[in-house]
């Protein structure tokens, strides 16, 4: 998807595929949104990453 002509591609909500996107050195920029969590648990979100 990043080689095709056209504008920016959304990811929303998915820490693991983010961070595999970020493995593989396909990520150009980040915004990110917060909510945070009272209760209980999530994926993180740069777990696995090797440099952000």
């Amino acid at each position: 998807m990043k080689a095709e002509p056209g504008r920016d591609i959304l990811l929303f909500g998915s820490g693991e595929l983010a961070a595999t996107l970020t493995w593989h050195g396909l990520i150009d920029e980040y915004r990110l949104a917060f909510n945070p969590v009272v209760l209980g648990g999530g994926v993180p979100l740069f777990k696995a990453a090797r440099h952000v």
